[in-house]
């Protein structure tokens, strides 16, 4: 069975990554506090410009890209799906992959190394603009794991979403959406269902 995984949100806590860094960052730069905690992005956290979001981005998007270590137990989830015989798709709207310029290819080398880094064992990643529906088609994913609520509402009537929980997707409360804190509480889940 073919499993989907998003990286931002789902392999790492971008959550609490935006929050860390953004806090102080915001406030040293534009004398601005968290204006919406449950916010997606730095935008919507922070109630900024689009110019204000790229300053942000611009000082930490390769700390982002290249440091942030996945979460606790990413590898032993994919581990534990090979071992069953599964296969598991990175299917990633990450900024600057899609676009055929040097930044592109930089930035899809550096998710390369970094699924590698991490032991996430892979078949494709396949980078979306933002609309997965294709790729959950084309490969026929089963199970995407996937944070952004604009995806689980999207691809809920495809696939069966497993949404990794944080506060910008509270609202997401369809009873067909699998909704877990950590890849544990993944794993567990797919014993469960006996995958």
């Amino acid at each position: 069975m073919n499993f989907g995984l998003d990286i931002d949100g789902v392999l790492t806590d971008i959550e609490s990554y935006q929050l860390t860094k953004g806090i102080p960052f915001f406030k040293k730069v534009f004398n601005k506090d968290v204006a919406n905690s449950e916010g997606k992005n730095i935008q919507q956290i922070f109630d900024c410009t689009k110019e204000e979001e790229r300053k942000f981005w611009a000082k930490y998007l390769f700390r982002y890209a290249i440091g942030l270590k996945a979460r606790d137990d990413a590898s032993e989830y994919v581990k534990y799906l090979y071992s069953k015989g599964h296969k598991i798709y990175i299917i990633t709207a990450r900024v600057f992959t899609t676009e055929k310029s040097f930044m592109g290819g930089l930035m899809r080398l550096i998710v390369k190394n970094w699924l590698w880094r991490h032991k996430i064992k892979y078949e494709d990643i396949i980078y979306c603009v933002e609309d997965k529906t294709e790729a959950i088609k084309k490969y026929d994913i089963k199970y995407m794991v996937d944070d952004d609520p604009d995806n689980i509402e999207g691809l809920k009537s495809h696939t069966q979403m497993i949404c990794m929980n944080a506060a910008y997707n509270r609202k997401v409360t369809d009873e067909s959406v699998v909704r877990c804190n950590n890849f544990k509480e993944i794993i567990e889940y797919i014993k469960s269902v006996n995958i």
